[in-house]
């Protein structure tokens, strides 16, 4: 089976605390992978660095054979990581489909991946075109909406996905 991810040994600093030490994970294509643990047990900072949003100390990850380690986060996104943060981190006052419009993802060029007219299309084909073109996202269907939408939309090969998204 094809290893999509393949992380050895990550380290991860906090400043001068160090609070990930040596993980070890591989995904293989088709799996679904759960980090569990309490809280502060490091499933939200593995992700992060894995995502490129914080820098990893040492150790190595590799996505579909290449080395990802020391890339920027919007550079991962790129190669086919999807990261949907714990906090969220969207427009709350705005809907579903402004937020699509605002996440478009865009080509190494610069240029539109997706058509927003075709792919909201079909996510209010999935939804319904009212609740996606007014649903606020700042409750929980609203993100559970936004969610799905930009996993579809996307089209990333991977996805991060942090606790209580759809709380």
């Amino acid at each position: 089976m094809n290893v999509m991810l393949d992380v050895v040994g990550l380290d991860v600093l906090y400043g001068s605390s160090q609070v990930l030490f040596g993980l070890k994970l591989q995904v293989h294509l088709g799996e679904t992978l759960a980090l569990l643990g309490r809280n502060g047990a490091g499933k939200s900072t593995s992700m992060k660095a894995i995502a490129g949003v914080i820098e990893a100390a040492d150790g190595r990850i590799h996505f579909n054979k290449k080395n990802i380690t020391a890339m920027p986060s919007h550079l991962i996104a790129r190669a086919g990581i999807g990261f949907v943060p714990e906090d969220r981190q969207i427009f709350t006052g705005l809907s579903v489909q402004d937020n699509l419009i605002i996440g478009a993802k865009l080509g190494q060029q610069g240029d539109q991946v997706w058509n927003l007219e075709r792919e909201t299309g079909l996510v209010a084909l999935l939804f319904g075109a009212d609740l996606v073109a007014t649903i606020a996202v700042g409750g929980a269907l609203g993100a559970a909406f936004l969610n799905a939408a930009f996993n579809f939309c996307l089209g990333c090969e991977m996805y991060l996905i942090g606790k209580r998204i759809f709380s």
